[in-house]
Protein backbone atom coordinates (compact mmCIF):
# COMPACT_ATOMS: atom_id res chain seq x y z
CA UNK A 1 0.00 0.00 0.00
CA UNK A 2 3.02 1.99 0.72
CA UNK A 3 4.63 2.03 -2.44
CA UNK A 4 1.34 2.66 -4.20
CA UNK A 5 1.11 5.71 -2.89
CA UNK A 6 4.80 6.64 -3.65
CA UNK A 7 4.16 5.66 -6.97
CA UNK A 8 1.10 7.81 -7.48
CA UNK A 9 2.99 10.81 -5.84
CA UNK A 10 6.22 10.38 -8.30
CA UNK A 11 3.55 10.24 -11.25
CA UNK A 12 1.50 13.12 -9.88
CA UNK A 13 4.97 15.25 -9.83
CA UNK A 14 5.73 14.06 -13.32
CA UNK A 15 2.47 15.09 -14.95
CA UNK A 16 2.96 18.45 -13.13
CA UNK A 17 6.15 19.28 -14.36
CA UNK A 18 5.17 17.98 -17.84
CA UNK A 19 2.45 20.83 -18.38
CA UNK A 20 4.14 23.16 -16.26
CA UNK A 21 7.56 23.35 -18.62
CA UNK A 22 7.81 25.76 -21.06
CA UNK A 23 9.20 25.29 -24.91
CA UNK A 24 12.38 26.01 -25.46
CA UNK A 25 12.78 29.24 -27.60
CA UNK A 26 14.50 28.48 -31.02
CA UNK A 27 18.37 29.29 -31.02
CA UNK A 28 18.22 29.21 -35.32
CA UNK A 29 17.98 32.90 -36.91
CA UNK A 30 15.51 33.65 -39.20
CA UNK A 31 18.11 35.03 -41.77
CA UNK A 32 21.86 34.12 -41.03
CA UNK A 33 24.17 37.08 -41.28
CA UNK A 34 27.71 35.91 -42.17
CA UNK A 35 31.04 36.72 -40.28
CA UNK A 36 34.24 37.52 -41.67
CA UNK A 37 37.66 37.11 -39.90
CA UNK A 38 40.39 39.22 -41.00
CA UNK A 39 43.94 38.33 -39.54
CA UNK A 40 47.32 40.15 -39.76
CA UNK A 41 50.60 38.11 -38.68
CA UNK A 42 54.24 38.99 -38.49
CA UNK A 43 56.23 36.07 -39.67
CA UNK A 44 59.35 37.79 -38.50
CA UNK A 45 59.44 36.19 -35.40
CA UNK A 46 58.74 32.55 -36.97
CA UNK A 47 57.76 29.64 -35.46
CA UNK A 48 56.15 32.18 -32.77
CA UNK A 49 54.42 35.18 -34.85
CA UNK A 50 51.73 37.57 -33.14
CA UNK A 51 49.68 39.84 -35.00
CA UNK A 52 46.10 41.18 -34.80
CA UNK A 53 42.45 39.99 -35.69
CA UNK A 54 39.24 41.85 -36.70
CA UNK A 55 35.34 40.25 -37.21
CA UNK A 56 32.97 41.93 -39.13
CA UNK A 57 29.26 41.03 -39.97
CA UNK A 58 26.81 39.59 -37.37
CA UNK A 59 29.92 40.10 -34.33
CA UNK A 60 32.68 43.00 -34.16
CA UNK A 61 35.41 42.46 -32.62
CA UNK A 62 39.31 42.97 -32.82
CA UNK A 63 41.99 42.40 -30.70
CA UNK A 64 45.78 40.41 -30.40
CA UNK A 65 46.47 37.33 -31.99
CA UNK A 66 49.34 34.91 -31.37
CA UNK A 67 50.10 31.96 -33.58
CA UNK A 68 52.58 28.94 -32.73
CA UNK A 69 53.66 27.09 -35.10
CA UNK A 70 55.22 24.00 -33.56
CA UNK A 71 53.38 20.77 -34.84
CA UNK A 72 53.28 21.89 -38.54
CA UNK A 73 56.80 21.13 -38.89
CA UNK A 74 56.37 17.76 -37.52
CA UNK A 75 53.69 15.93 -39.56
CA UNK A 76 55.97 15.80 -43.18
CA UNK A 77 58.53 13.86 -40.84
CA UNK A 78 55.96 11.60 -39.61
CA UNK A 79 54.32 10.59 -43.06
CA UNK A 80 58.04 10.23 -43.97
CA UNK A 81 58.31 7.65 -40.96
CA UNK A 82 55.12 6.20 -41.30
CA UNK A 83 55.48 5.55 -45.71
CA UNK A 84 58.60 3.68 -44.66
CA UNK A 85 57.14 1.56 -41.75
CA UNK A 86 54.62 0.96 -44.29
CA UNK A 87 57.15 -0.62 -46.99
CA UNK A 88 59.14 -2.29 -44.30
CA UNK A 89 56.26 -4.28 -42.90
CA UNK A 90 55.24 -5.27 -46.86
CA UNK A 91 58.43 -7.07 -47.55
Amino acid sequence: MRYNKVFSAAIALCAIAFFTMGSAPSASASTPTPVTITAVFDFSTFPNVSGTFTTSGALTITGPATMHVQGLLQWPLLLILMVFALIAWLR
